[in-house]
């Protein structure tokens, strides 16, 4: 529409409105609506323009939010309405704002008069103290026409997201960088163990304060010559946590292989007649039978008293002699049973060779109680095989007991 020459659409949410073709306008009334922006340069026959607010405050009422005008290709111009009109701005964390923001082309330079608390460095307008909440200014709109725009003011109010941290504190952060509630980390009493690191957790934020174990060994103990030892377990002093489980150590033992020892006396007791080992094993039991038990556990405590105060240095001086006496004791015993006639003779052993004189048995005369006591022989032998036999027992358990405390040597 070229020809239109009065257009009016005052109270209307208008953000904008293009008048540029409509060259032969006249008078335009665009009063109360949400305009941001007006360009009339094209409108060369305008002589009346309306584009204020009025009746403010009303309910439901909209209003012109324009920043500036310009009326430099409007000569014909006469009539102007332009009260009023408003912008809102936010102001930064300074207090400041930057006026190449706002709309249309808003020339800082046409600006003057900026009321008190405002001043202008640029395109920067900058709020001092006492903070008002609106600032106004005048705009040259060209033509000798001024009008006085006016800028409603929010100041920056710190909008804070989720807690942000670093290794001593936690805190809020406003988008501008503004932090607020900084306060250290807070955290419960109780270690807790991951790997080789323990922390605790900040109930407010959850930052973990992570430091490294400090490691000690506990339960250690030394092998002894009767009993194991324990390398022991590495634990953290601070959290209590087991970082790595300890080993048991082999006891020491005293060093003595009495293996061949023990087989010798093994192999000697397998040529006894087993009826008199039978005997001797009753007779055992007797004995065992008959053992006050007080005094057995008085001997047990005894010996335990002894072994635990033997210097190991001592024990490897003696380990010689052990074996020394050991071989002595099979010798013993080799010959008590050999005396009684216990151990079987050698078949391939010549009868005659134990002759010394060359005599044989029917050359000499015989005793009557040498006959008696032959004739009784079955009768006497078991009665000292049995004696014998408990002292071969009793080396048996000896023999038997230094090989269970020296069983650690093999390891």
């Amino acid at each position: 529409m070229p020809n239109l020459t009065y257009l009016n659409c005052s109270r209307n949410p208008l953000t904008s409105i293009d008048v540029s073709k409509n060259t032969a306008l006249i008078k335009l009334c665009c009063a109360n609506c949400e305009l941001e922006t007006l360009d009339v340069r094209n409108n060369t026959e305008l002589q009346e323009l309306q584009c204020h607010n009025y009746n403010i405050g009303v309910i439901g009422q909209t209003s012109n939010n324009l920043t500036s005008l310009d009326l430099s290709k409007n000569p014909k111009l006469t009539t102007l309405f332009c009260e009023d009109n408003f912008y809102n701005i936010t102001l930064d964390e300074q207090n400041s704002f930057d006026l190449s923001k706002l709309p249309g082309d808003f020339d800082v330079t046409k600006t003057s008069n900026w009321s008190e608390g405002a001043t202008v460095s640029g395109t920067v307008l900058k709020i001092s103290s006492p903070r008002p909440w609106k600032v106004t200014y005048d705009y040259d709109l060209g033509n000798g026409e001024k009008a006085t725009f006016k800028l409603n003011l929010t100041y920056h109010s710190h909008g804070y997201d989720d807690l942000k941290y670093d290794e001593n504190y936690h805190w809020q952060e406003c988008g501008c960088g503004e932090r607020g509630s900084l306060t250290q980390h807070t955290s419960y009493d109780n270690w807790k163990a991951d790997g080789d690191i323990h922390y605790k957790e900040c109930y407010i934020c959850k930052y973990k304060m992570v430091e490294k174990h400090e490691i000690e060994v506990v339960n250690a103990k030394e092998a002894t010559v009767f009993k194991p030892g324990y390398t022991g377990d590495k634990v953290c002093k601070k959290c209590n946590h087991t970082v790595e489980q300890g080993k048991e150590i082999p006891a020491t033992g005293f060093g003595i292989d009495i293996s061949g020892a023990v087989e010798d006396i093994k192999d000697f007791f397998e040529q006894i007649d087993p009826e008199i080992v039978d005997d001797i094993k009753e007779q055992i039991k007797d004995v065992i039978e008959n053992v006050d038990p007080e005094e057995v556990a008085d001997i047990v405590g005894q010996i335990k008293d002894i072994i635990a105060d033997i210097d190991p240095e001592v024990v490897e001086g003696i380990t010689e002699q052990v074996k020394d006496t050991l071989d002595k004791l099979i010798d013993v015993l080799v010959s008590i049973f050999d005396s009684e006639g216990l151990v079987p003779s050698d078949p391939d052993k010549d009868p005659e060779s134990d002759s010394s004189t060359g005599e044989t048995d029917s050359d000499t005369p015989n005793n009557p109680d040498d006959d008696a006591s032959i004739g009784n022989s079955n009768e006497s032998i078991p009665n000292t095989g049995a004696a014998a036999g408990i002292t071969a027992f009793a080396a048996l358990s000896v023999a038997a007991a230094a090989a269970f405390v020296s069983r650690k040597k093999k390891y």
